[in-house]
Protein backbone atom coordinates (compact mmCIF):
# COMPACT_ATOMS: atom_id res chain seq x y z
CA UNK A 1 0.00 0.00 0.00
CA UNK A 2 1.28 3.48 -0.78
CA UNK A 3 0.33 6.94 0.49
CA UNK A 4 -0.40 9.27 -2.43
CA UNK A 5 -1.63 12.78 -3.16
CA UNK A 6 -3.80 13.45 -6.19
CA UNK A 7 -4.29 16.95 -7.56
CA UNK A 8 -7.65 17.80 -9.10
CA UNK A 9 -8.50 20.71 -11.37
CA UNK A 10 -11.40 21.90 -13.51
CA UNK A 11 -11.95 24.94 -15.71
CA UNK A 12 -15.07 23.97 -17.67
CA UNK A 13 -18.66 23.29 -16.75
CA UNK A 14 -19.78 23.13 -13.16
CA UNK A 15 -16.24 23.10 -11.83
CA UNK A 16 -16.88 22.45 -8.13
CA UNK A 17 -19.30 19.63 -8.89
CA UNK A 18 -16.72 18.09 -11.21
CA UNK A 19 -14.15 18.03 -8.40
CA UNK A 20 -16.68 16.42 -6.05
CA UNK A 21 -17.60 13.80 -8.68
CA UNK A 22 -13.93 13.01 -9.18
CA UNK A 23 -13.44 12.44 -5.44
CA UNK A 24 -16.49 10.16 -5.35
CA UNK A 25 -15.30 8.18 -8.38
CA UNK A 26 -11.80 7.72 -6.97
CA UNK A 27 -13.13 6.82 -3.52
CA UNK A 28 -15.46 4.20 -5.04
CA UNK A 29 -12.50 2.09 -6.17
CA UNK A 30 -12.02 -0.78 -3.68
CA UNK A 31 -8.24 -0.29 -3.76
CA UNK A 32 -8.56 3.30 -2.44
CA UNK A 33 -8.83 4.44 1.16
CA UNK A 34 -9.51 8.16 1.07
CA UNK A 35 -7.52 10.31 3.48
CA UNK A 36 -7.86 14.09 3.67
CA UNK A 37 -9.37 16.63 1.28
CA UNK A 38 -7.94 20.12 0.80
CA UNK A 39 -9.59 23.45 0.38
CA UNK A 40 -10.61 24.43 -3.14
CA UNK A 41 -8.54 27.18 -4.72
CA UNK A 42 -9.47 29.43 -7.62
CA UNK A 43 -6.51 30.21 -9.88
CA UNK A 44 -5.84 31.84 -13.22
CA UNK A 45 -5.18 29.64 -16.25
CA UNK A 46 -1.72 28.22 -16.90
CA UNK A 47 -0.35 28.30 -20.43
CA UNK A 48 -1.54 30.01 -23.58
CA UNK A 49 -4.31 27.58 -24.60
CA UNK A 50 -6.39 27.92 -21.44
CA UNK A 51 -8.69 30.91 -21.01
CA UNK A 52 -10.94 29.98 -18.09
CA UNK A 53 -10.30 30.24 -14.34
CA UNK A 54 -9.51 26.93 -12.63
CA UNK A 55 -10.68 25.38 -9.41
CA UNK A 56 -7.92 23.21 -7.89
CA UNK A 57 -7.76 20.90 -4.87
CA UNK A 58 -5.96 17.79 -3.63
CA UNK A 59 -6.80 14.56 -1.85
CA UNK A 60 -4.59 12.14 0.01
CA UNK A 61 -5.27 8.45 -0.22
CA UNK A 62 -3.85 5.03 0.50
CA UNK A 63 -3.62 2.95 -2.67
CA UNK A 64 -3.33 -0.82 -2.83
CA UNK A 65 -1.28 -1.11 -5.98
CA UNK A 66 1.51 0.50 -7.93
CA UNK A 67 1.67 4.21 -8.76
CA UNK A 68 1.31 3.30 -12.46
CA UNK A 69 -1.94 1.46 -11.70
CA UNK A 70 -3.21 4.52 -9.83
CA UNK A 71 -2.37 6.69 -12.84
CA UNK A 72 -4.51 4.37 -15.00
CA UNK A 73 -7.41 4.80 -12.54
CA UNK A 74 -7.05 8.60 -12.59
CA UNK A 75 -7.06 8.75 -16.40
CA UNK A 76 -10.15 6.51 -16.53
CA UNK A 77 -11.95 8.81 -14.05
CA UNK A 78 -11.06 11.82 -16.24
CA UNK A 79 -12.52 10.06 -19.29
CA UNK A 80 -15.69 8.89 -17.49
CA UNK A 81 -16.35 12.44 -16.35
CA UNK A 82 -16.01 13.87 -19.85
CA UNK A 83 -12.38 14.87 -20.30
CA UNK A 84 -11.47 15.20 -23.95
CA UNK A 85 -7.80 15.46 -24.69
CA UNK A 86 -6.79 18.26 -27.01
CA UNK A 87 -3.79 20.52 -27.04
CA UNK A 88 -1.55 21.01 -24.03
CA UNK A 89 -2.72 23.53 -21.39
CA UNK A 90 -6.23 23.60 -22.88
CA UNK A 91 -9.28 24.16 -20.66
CA UNK A 92 -10.71 20.92 -19.35
CA UNK A 93 -13.64 19.47 -17.46
CA UNK A 94 -11.29 17.54 -15.17
CA UNK A 95 -7.60 17.08 -14.63
CA UNK A 96 -6.51 14.40 -12.14
CA UNK A 97 -2.73 14.26 -11.56
CA UNK A 98 -0.66 12.04 -9.33
CA UNK A 99 1.31 14.73 -7.51
CA UNK A 100 3.25 12.78 -4.91
CA UNK A 101 3.80 9.25 -3.59
CA UNK A 102 5.47 8.71 -0.23
CA UNK A 103 9.01 7.40 -0.72
CA UNK A 104 8.55 6.88 -4.47
CA UNK A 105 10.29 8.80 -7.21
CA UNK A 106 9.99 8.15 -10.94
CA UNK A 107 11.08 9.85 -14.12
CA UNK A 108 9.58 7.32 -16.51
CA UNK A 109 8.00 7.91 -19.91
CA UNK A 110 4.43 7.53 -18.58
CA UNK A 111 4.78 8.69 -14.98
CA UNK A 112 6.89 11.37 -13.33
CA UNK A 113 6.61 11.53 -9.53
CA UNK A 114 6.69 14.00 -7.90
CA UNK A 115 4.69 15.79 -10.57
CA UNK A 116 7.16 17.82 -12.65
CA UNK A 117 5.43 21.17 -12.06
CA UNK A 118 4.74 20.70 -8.36
CA UNK A 119 7.58 22.88 -7.05
CA UNK A 120 6.55 25.89 -9.15
CA UNK A 121 2.74 25.74 -8.93
CA UNK A 122 1.10 27.32 -5.93
CA UNK A 123 -2.24 25.75 -6.92
CA UNK A 124 -0.68 22.29 -6.51
CA UNK A 125 1.76 22.68 -3.62
CA UNK A 126 -0.62 24.47 -1.21
CA UNK A 127 -3.36 21.79 -1.43
CA UNK A 128 -0.71 19.04 -1.27
CA UNK A 129 0.57 20.39 2.04
CA UNK A 130 -2.95 20.65 3.44
CA UNK A 131 -3.49 16.92 2.97
CA UNK A 132 0.09 15.69 3.48
CA UNK A 133 1.97 18.29 5.56
CA UNK A 134 5.09 16.13 5.96
CA UNK A 135 5.63 15.58 2.23
CA UNK A 136 9.25 15.57 1.09
CA UNK A 137 10.56 16.11 -2.43
CA UNK A 138 13.04 13.79 -4.15
CA UNK A 139 16.00 15.52 -2.47
CA UNK A 140 14.52 15.13 1.03
CA UNK A 141 13.45 18.79 1.31
CA UNK A 142 10.02 19.51 2.74
CA UNK A 143 7.60 21.23 0.40
CA UNK A 144 7.01 23.79 3.18
CA UNK A 145 10.42 25.22 2.34
CA UNK A 146 9.23 25.87 -1.21
CA UNK A 147 6.35 28.04 0.01
CA UNK A 148 8.63 30.85 1.15
CA UNK A 149 8.74 32.17 -2.41
CA UNK A 150 5.10 31.47 -3.33
CA UNK A 151 1.98 33.49 -2.88
CA UNK A 152 -1.02 31.54 -1.58
CA UNK A 153 -3.80 31.00 -4.11
CA UNK A 154 -7.32 32.17 -3.27
CA UNK A 155 -9.32 29.60 -1.28
CA UNK A 156 -13.00 29.49 -2.26
CA UNK A 157 -14.31 26.47 -0.41
CA UNK A 158 -13.59 23.01 0.98
CA UNK A 159 -13.54 19.81 -1.02
CA UNK A 160 -15.97 17.28 0.44
CA UNK A 161 -14.79 13.73 0.78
Amino acid sequence: MCRCVVGLGSSLGIRREMLELAVAAIRANPRVTLGRCSRIYETPPLGESSRMTYLNAAISLDWEGSPNELLVLLKSVEERLGRQRSRRWADRVLDADLLWVEGYFSNGPNLVVPHPGLKERNFAIWPLLEVEPGALDESGVTYWQRLQKMRAPTAVGVLAG
